[in-house]
């Protein structure tokens, strides 16, 4: 059986590769509605009837949320008062 040669990545695509979604911690439902102060039935309120934009992941029947979704979320919900 023939192996084919290691591909060596580059520092740029190393780093490309650890801040891949697949390598970022996932937050349960109850983890990230703490995470953004509300409660978990408010959480599953918004997903089930759309309120709010937030990616998820849905693996069977559970939930997951990566922070950086969280964190662009919140981020779109910022207002800035201009004096």
């Amino acid at each position: 059986m023939m192996h084919e040669p290691m591909k060596t990545q580059t520092k740029v695509e190393e780093i490309e590769v650890r801040n891949d979604i697949n390598y970022q911690h996932k937050m349960t439902n109850g983890e990230a509605a703490d995470y953004l102060g509300i409660s978990p039935n408010t959480l599953n309120s918004w997903r089930s009837r759309k309120s709010y934009a937030i990616t998820y992941y849905k693996v069977g029947s559970k939930v997951y949320y990566a922070q950086s979704d969280l964190d662009q979320f919140l981020s779109s919900r910022r207002i800035s008062i201009k004096s």
